[in-house]
């Protein structure tokens, strides 16, 4: 698996495509203060250096910046 954070969502997939993965990405939005971070992987599951299978989902959570975000 590699490091997603700081990524974008479609950047992440697309990555992780290259690499023959073929499962689903599961986002969930978390809020952040820092207008920088919108938009991007803050914590991803499994972690950056485990093995993930080639249909295994993995979760990421995105930063949302903003009112409700």
């Amino acid at each position: 698996m590699p490091n997603l954070v700081g990524m974008k969502r479609q950047a992440a997939i697309d990555l992780l495509r290259s690499k023959g993965w073929d499962g689903q990405l599961s986002p969930s939005n978390v809020p952040t203060t820092n207008p920088a971070e919108d938009g991007q992987i803050v914590d991803q599951n499994p972690d950056a250096g485990q093995q993930v299978g080639k249909n295994q989902a993995v979760d990421v959570k995105i930063a949302k910046f903003g009112p409700g975000g």
